[in-house]
């Protein structure tokens, strides 16, 4: 393929191949990296206008795409078999809880157990987990989380959780419990319920048992 011809969304689907041939997450950045590296220099040399493998130019022609694109809902016959599915999964109360609460995804992430009233079914949104870009270098940056306060007061609210919710999260908690008395003195107490949205993301993406 000519270099003018290359596209993001060809570079997209170069990623997604990898994926599907099994290749491990740092082999496909390594990929990506060597390939973005390559293509600077053909814009370097004027050779292309613009690099396709750059993450600003991969996430403006993605962002465009999700504008463009409809939000769909689950009816309830399809929350129900969601439910079902997720019944046992690692991620259940972040799936359920999103399910019901209609949080946002940087709220979800960003929710701590002080926040949770367990006898009242009830929780307050107080911060959310949040993506900047952080600069390697002249032309390379990196991805980095951090929580952050809500952007108005509006957002900082409490939100009543039904029954089902409460239990997913008191047996996410008594898990946790669980796992923290067998680590012993070698337990890391994470900041926040759940783990980074990329890592939840993937782990839905290649579980063969959810819908």
């Amino acid at each position: 393929m000519r270099l003018d011809r290359l596209e993001p969304r060809i570079v997209d689907q170069f990623l997604k191949t990898l994926r599907a041939r099994g290749h491990a997450n740092r082999t496909i950045e390594y990929a990506l990296a060597v390939l973005r590296r390559a293509l600077q220099f053909a814009v370097d040399w004027r050779y292309i206008v613009a690099n396709p493998a750059s993450s600003r130019m991969r996430a403006a022609k993605r962002r465009k795409a999700r504008e463009n694109s409809k939000i769909g809902f689950l009816s309830p016959d399809q929350a129900k078999h969601f439910l079902e599915a997720v019944h046992g999964d690692r991620y259940e109360a972040l799936y359920v809880l999103a399910l019901t609460s209609g949080m946002r995804q940087g709220e979800l992430f960003g929710l701590q157990w002080p926040d949770i009233d367990f006898v009242r079914g009830k929780l307050t949104i107080q911060r959310a987990l949040q993506r900047s870009k952080r600069r390697r270098s002249e032309r390379e940056t990196q991805e980095a989380y951090s929580l952050q306060p809500p952007k108005t007061a509006a957002s900082r609210r409490t939100i009543e959780i039904p029954p089902v919710t409460v239990t997913a999260l008191c047996q996410q908690r008594q898990r946790q419990e669980e796992a923290k008395a067998l680590a012993d003195d070698e337990w890391r107490e994470a900041v926040c319920l759940h783990l980074g949205p990329r890592n939840a993301a993937r782990y839905f993406q290649c579980s063969p048992s959810l819908p």
